[in-house]
């Protein structure tokens, strides 16, 4: 979606249809060139970012060189829901509302 402004994209984000509903993790325009290499190393991050995105995350991506993970929910309960759960398993998890 190389060239598309932020406001065409926010369908992806905000709809309900079935069919927008694809992570958007998996598109070209949110990427991190980091992730094939840190994930080889460090699988627990792998395994939280399909974790993320098994629960309802929109987008999930390794923040950087991978000091920490981060994800886009569309409903404030599923991302309070799974952050709950990250926690449960000693895992720190922060919410931002946007």
């Amino acid at each position: 979606m190389p060239g598309q402004s932020a406001k065409s994209l926010r369908p992806c984000l905000t709809s309900e249809s079935l069919e927008d509903r694809k992570p958007l993790s998996r598109g070209p325009w949110l990427t991190n060139s980091f992730e094939p290499v840190v994930f080889q190393t460090h699988a627990t991050l792998r395994r939280t970012k399909e974790f993320l995105l098994r629960r309802g995350a929109c987008a999930a991506l390794m923040s950087g060189s991978g000091a920490s993970l981060f994800a886009l929910f569309r409903s404030h309960g599923t991302a309070r829901d799974v952050a709950e759960a990250l926690r449960n398993d000693n895992i720190a998890a922060f919410l931002h509302a946007l």
